[in-house]
């Protein structure tokens, strides 16, 4: 059952605060699946529709359009078929129970824009906080370099990344599945890497800058770090001057409920904390 709206899941789910909304659809067959499985199906299902398109437009057969991982490329596209699953972050307003959170937490009403511009001039959007996919990788990979079976499927100088990791589901399935579930913290993000706690909005365009950056990776007090510091040059979301972007970030982190990821300096600046007091 997919519960589409707040009210709902607050009186009918036993756990709300760790509900996944990845299951918020309705494929019984999809939503039966194991964790680990449930995350690469969901996952796939946004590369597919990225391989076909790019295969249309390349004139390359489907498997080449996403380069030497040819069963994670089949595995996406036939994902992507089957199912027609909505971003649990909102994106493209198709995630009905994300886009009434951020309707009770923030006054979003669908094709209202106003929203969008509480911490004025900054203009805002659902995403995902902190994803599960860089520490996925990192796992991953340490598991890669003690392997040489799985290494050997690596692209020359590549990384470890969701393609890659579909790629070793498909040709292992369940031994490679093992891998992951056996490390219990890790298990416990992936599954509430789309609970409500993680749903926050960011400014504009800054999901896939942060998502690229070495020096982010899509970590939650990296990017608010960069935010509030501008540490590249690049993250001038909050304005150019200093005095103005902090009295901006006081505010985003006030409107956007995020007081656990900082502390209040002596000048009533908040500072952000490293993640990993915040266990």
């Amino acid at each position: 059952m997919a519960y589409r709206n707040i009210k709902k899941l607050m009186q009918d789910c036993a756990s709300p605060s760790t509900y996944n909304f990845e299951l918020e659809c309705d494929y019984e067959d999809y939503k039966a699946l194991p964790l680990f499985e449930r995350y690469l199906v969901y996952k796939s299902t946004a590369l597919g529709d990225h391989i076909l398109k790019e295969a249309e437009k390349s004139g390359l057969d489907e498997r080449w359009a996403e380069g030497c991982y040819h069963e994670a490329a089949n595995f996406c596209v036939d994902s992507y078929r089957k199912y027609d699953l909505p971003d649990c972050d909102g994106w493209g307003g198709r995630c009905k129970l994300a886009i009434d959170l951020y309707q009770q937490l923030w006054g979003w009403k669908e094709g209202d824009s106003s929203l969008y511009r509480a911490v004025e001039p900054i203009v805002l959007g659902g995403d995902t906080f902190n994803s599960v996919q860089t520490t996925l990788n990192r796992y991953i990979h340490n598991i890669v370099e003690n392997d040489s079976e799985y290494k050997q499927h690596i692209m020359p100088g590549g990384n470890a990344s969701i393609r890659f990791c579909i790629q070793l589901y498909c040709l292992y399935g369940k031994g490679f599945i093992e891998q992951l579930v056996k490390n219990e913290e890790l298990s416990r993000f992936v599954n509430l890497t789309h609970s409500m706690g993680n749903l926050v909005l960011i400014p504009g365009g800054y999901n896939r800058r942060r998502g690229m950056a070495k020096e982010i990776r899509d970590y939650a007090d990296l990017s608010l770090f960069n935010l509030l510091h501008d540490c590249d040059g690049k993250a001038k979301y909050f304005g150019e001057d200093s005095k103005e972007r902090e009295k901006r970030f006081n505010r985003y982190i006030n409107f956007s409920f995020l007081w656990d990821y900082v502390e209040k300096s002596a000048e009533g600046i908040y500072e952000v904390r490293p993640i990993q007091e915040l266990g």
